[in-house]
């Protein structure tokens, strides 16, 4: 395993901070040969899922704030791999769109992403991997779930107070 003390090694969110850790180092070692950081990739791929898409639409597809991803879109606009136009459907808000050699980043940046997948699962037959991924998904969902419970009881006064 790592050099963790004993008592974290079987706890999952430390499991789960290991392998985010390995992913990013991983992520961000593969990404470097295209010129772009794994934040960058996350930003390009998402606005190549949604043309078109604001900044507070892909803030909220990569899990980030609005303002850390103003920053993301400046760097990438600066880079002229981003360009802001008009929407198309004639609102005042301002859409964003990949420019040529974003597409062809972003495109290469697919290629050593899927590598990086590809060796972590390796030793996983396929079966094991579709089981991984949904146990994935079903810890995600049920933290979800739990923080939507928990917004809705604060927003419905969920205060409570000692009697006596």
């Amino acid at each position: 395993m790592s050099k963790a003390l004993p008592q974290l090694e079987g706890r999952l969110f430390y499991r789960i901070k290991r392998l985010q850790t390995a992913i990013r180092v991983s992520a961000e070692s593969a990404l470097e040969d295209v010129g772009i950081s794994p934040p960058q990739y996350s930003t390009m791929l998402a606005l190549s899922a949604n043309p078109g898409a604001s900044n507070a639409t892909l803030a909220r597809i990569c899990f980030v704030t609005p303002q850390t991803m103003n920053e993301l879109i400046r760097g990438l606009e600066n880079a002229k791999l981003v360009e802001r136009v008009e929407a198309e459907d004639g609102r005042r808000e301002i859409a964003l769109q990949l420019t040529s050699e974003g597409k062809k980043r972003v495109a290469a940046g697919h290629k050593q992403m899927f590598d990086v997948e590809t060796a972590a699962l390796e030793a996983m037959s396929e079966g094991q991997r579709r089981t991984f991924l949904k146990h994935l998904d079903a810890v995600a969902v049920t933290l979800e779930a739990g923080q939507g419970k928990k917004r809705a009881s604060r927003a419905g006064g969920g205060v409570r107070r000692r009697s006596g």
